[in-house]
Parts: C-alpha cells; sequence; structure tokens
C-alpha cells in the first residue's frame, strides 16, 4: 500500500521520489504562426479598415506588407489602413522580422460620385409647373453591368410616388421650400449627391 508522506512526497514503487507537486498552468502558442485578421475584407475606395495582427513577437517591429504599393511598420499589432488606397485588390501579409504570416486578400472597390440637377424647371418653379430631376453618376470602375439603386429623399411631390429611379418629376403639389437629394448604390458602394433646393412662386400667368 503506498501512500502520501507528510513531508508532500509520493513514495512510488521502484524507490522513485518525486519532489512535491504543483498544478502548472502550460499555455503554449506556435512561435511560427503570426495570423493576420481584416475587420472588413471589401471595402470602397476612400474609406479604411482596421488589421490585427496575432502571434507575433511584439518586442519587434512588425511590417505589414500590401501587393502592390505599400508597406506600413508598427510597434503595435493594430494598423489602420490608409484611406488612400487605389481600386484593386491587394494581398497582405505580416512580418517581425523573423516569421511572415500567410497572405490575405483585401479589395477595394471603385469610388463614385453622384450629381443632382434639375433638367426640367428651374429651383424657383412657378406654383402649376412640374419638375425634373436626375441623378448623374461618376466612377472609376470599368464594369458597365453595373445596377445602380436609386433613393431620393424626401420621397414627398414625387408625380409617381417612386423615388427608387434615376429620374424624378415633382408634381406642382410642391408648394413649399423643399431640399431633395439622391444616394446611389452600385452593390459595393453608397454616394451621395448635392443637395438641390427650391422655393415654390406664384402660380404662372399666360400674358
Amino acid at each position: 500500500i503506498h501512500h502520501l508522506k507528510t513531508t508532500g512526497e509520493i513514495d512510488i514503487p521502484g524507490d522513485l521520489i518525486l519532489p512535491p507537486y504543483s498544478l502548472t498552468r502550460i499555455i503554449y502558442r506556435n512561435p511560427n504562426t503570426i495570423t493576420v485578421r481584416l475587420t472588413d475584407d471589401e471595402i470602397c475606395e476612400g474609406t479604411t479598415t482596421s488589421i490585427l495582427v496575432q502571434g507575433a513577437n511584439h518586442s519587434a517591429t512588425i511590417t505589414l506588407n500590401l501587393t502592390p504599393s505599400h508597406n506600413l511598420s508598427s510597434s503595435d499589432s493594430l494598423f489602420n489602413l490608409p484611406n488612400n488606397l487605389a481600386a484593386g485588390t491587394y494581398n497582405i501579409t505580416a512580418s517581425d522580422g523573423s516569421f511572415t504570416s500567410d497572405p490575405v486578400t483585401l479589395i477595394v472597390h471603385p469610388a463614385m460620385s453622384v450629381t443632382a440637377s434639375i433638367t426640367s424647371g428651374s429651383d424657383t418653379p412657378c406654383a402649376d409647373q412640374d419638375i425634373t430631376l436626375t441623378a448623374d453618376i461618376t466612377t472609376t470602375s470599368n464594369d458597365t453591368n453595373n445596377a445602380y439603386t436609386y433613393l431620393w429623399v424626401p420621397d414627398r411631390h414625387i408625380l409617381d410616388n417612386n423615388p427608387f429611379q434615376k429620374n424624378i418629376v415633382l408634381d406642382n403639389s410642391l408648394l413649399t421650400t423643399e431640399a431633395y437629394q439622391v444616394f446611389v448604390y452600385d452593390g459595393q458602394c453608397w454616394a451621395s449627391s448635392n443637395v438641390i433646393g427650391f422655393d415654390r412662386g406664384p402660380k404662372s400667368i399666360d400674358l
């Protein structure tokens, strides 16, 4: 019969004496593994995202490599990418000088801009005049099949009650001062237009 001695030693067959024991928690990390994690793996041109580098030796400088064109260095594990990245696909790796992570991919979608304009009528229309507004889009995208989604705000006084179209007609029920703006979505990015204000005048008179 074997028993625990009062000295804290365990009497084990074979005359092997172990020292006093303790419970030790061991945390193991593979020192050869660096991981790059993106907050967003797809962004729009002109915006930014954050990158977290995990597993690097933080006593060393961490270098973030974006192919093409950008290298960033930091003593911290959290990077904020610049908002001037051109549209395209970037492969991103991180290195602590000893080890390099596997690449991850970041897609930057082309930016677009939208201009709201009056194509019929004026910004000081008479009370019985309809007004036509249109949204003109400028983009660097080569995708000619983009299906744009439009939203005119506010959605009042639109002749067919449909604010989700490129062109809208404001009917002569617009009797007060109003300001209109259009928002456009191309499936990846949003853009907002300038604001067009109106001040309805009196009814026109035929002379």
